[in-house]
């Protein structure tokens, strides 16, 4: 062969393998946790046919400043991760694609109400969940063993809860608490729902009304009875912490309280139920959740919708359950094995999926206002826990600032 022909071939070559590389796609998805494993095993084999291969960006802190940052700039991943508590400015600023329903219509019939719901804006499709949680009850059963009280049940009321609660603190005397009682929207809002509350009306208004007022009395109540206290009163920065110090009751919190106690209080044998009703009939709770969202300036549409699809497919669920504790998006908890195994830690899972589609359940949000309007909830709720303020003059107070939001 004449060194032209060579020359020729290799240069056909080069041409054809630089054609290939140029069509090999790589797809980024970025969140805060470590689910590189998860790339390779899952979603990389189900992506294959596209061409294309992912790989996950970690973002461990300040992921949804990263988030905007990246945006703004061009600079994004194709795929990252939204928290509902901020979605509403991410979703509106134009730089999230909207996503084709019809594409995701078996993911979406496959989900709790209220999560199918959680990430649409405007009537458009910015997201699809990859996990939720929402609260329930753990408590110790050894606390209320030693007090003669009737464990917490799902049958429970906050009135009867807070008998209870009023119960095991007479019976162990000082230094022991029926509940830690946070005084941040977070978790006492759940409470406020359940009284009738809403956080927002039809118009976006928020109204701390008759019925927020009487669920902070209830909230106050338990503390003013010796029964229940904030945490920061014992040292404590979370209702994990109140739980483990094996001095209080009840813990108001999600699955992710789990792992904490697993790895903290090995020994407390605990239990756990559905978040009790309140006057309205109806149990309250949250719902938290974290979407995955697709950049609108994605170069290989097609390909991020793949991948999309495997990140939450219901092998990336069982992964993400299995490896971190995360409740699937799929109602038909029967696909998933490892939820049929019994023990404390199942049990709170398992109320904490049925916290998804039962009684008044609203997202964890601030709306529009975001943060800013969540702070201005935390200030009513701790002047009267912490500052011992009125009720109603500190609702006129957070009233007028919940109307002075944009």
């Amino acid at each position: 062969m004449s060194s032209i022909k060579r020359i020729g071939l290799g240069t056909l070559l080069a041409a054809a393998l630089a054609s290939q590389a140029e069509a090999e796609t790589k797809i980024t998805a970025a969140g805060w946790d470590d689910l590189g494993q998860m790339m390779s095993k899952i979603v990389d084999p189900q992506i294959a046919a596209t061409g294309a291969s992912a790989s996950f960006l970690q973002v461990p802190a300040d992921f949804d400043k990263f988030l905007q940052n990246g945006l703004s700039a061009g600079t994004a991943p194709d795929l990252f991760y939204v928290d509902i508590s901020w979605a509403y400015p991410i979703f509106a600023s134009g730089k999230v694609a909207e996503l084709p329903q019809d594409e995701f219509a078996q993911t979406l019939a496959a989900m709790p109400q209220a999560l199918r719901e959680a990430f649409y804006q405007n009537g458009k499709l910015y997201g699809i969940a990859k996990d939720f949680a929402t609260l329930a009850i753990a408590y110790n059963r050894d606390l209320f063993d030693d007090a003669g009280v009737d464990y917490p049940s799902d049958d429970d009321s906050w009135e009867s809860l807070g008998a209870k609660l009023t119960a095991l603190h007479a019976a162990l005397g000082e230094g022991y608490y029926g509940a830690c009682l946070p005084a941040s929207y977070d978790r006492f809002g759940a409470v406020a729902f359940a009284y009738g509350w809403r956080p927002f009306d039809t118009q976006g208004k928020t109204v701390l009304d008759e019925r927020f007022a009487s669920a902070l009395a209830f909230w106050r109540g338990l503390k003013d009875s010796g029964a229940g206290i904030v945490p920061q009163d014992i040292g404590a920065s979370w209702t994990g912490d109140c739980l483990k110090s094996e001095k209080v009751g009840i813990a108001i919190e999600g699955p992710w309280i789990n792992g904490f106690l697993r790895d903290n209080a090995p020994a407390m044998h605990y239990g756990s139920t559905m978040m009790p009703k309140g006057p309205s009939a109806e149990r309250g709770n949250f719902l938290y959740t974290v979407s995955w969202s697709l950049n609108a300036a994605t170069k290989d549409l097609p390909s991020a919708l793949a991948t999309l699809k495997a990140l939450v497919s219901i092998e990336a669920q069982t992964f993400r359950l299995e490896n971190y504790g995360a409740i699937p998006i799929d109602s038909d908890l029967s696909k998933f094995s490892y939820l049929a195994a019994e023990g404390a830690a199942n049990d709170l899972v398992r109320r904490s999926f049925r916290g998804s589609q039962e009684g008044r359940i609203y997202p964890f949000s601030g709306g529009r206002s975001g943060g800013a309007w969540v702070e201005v909830i935390n200030s009513v709720i701790a002047d009267v826990m912490i500052n011992d303020a009125k009720i109603d003059d500190a609702l006129a107070r957070g009233q007028a600032k919940l109307d002075a939001l944009p």
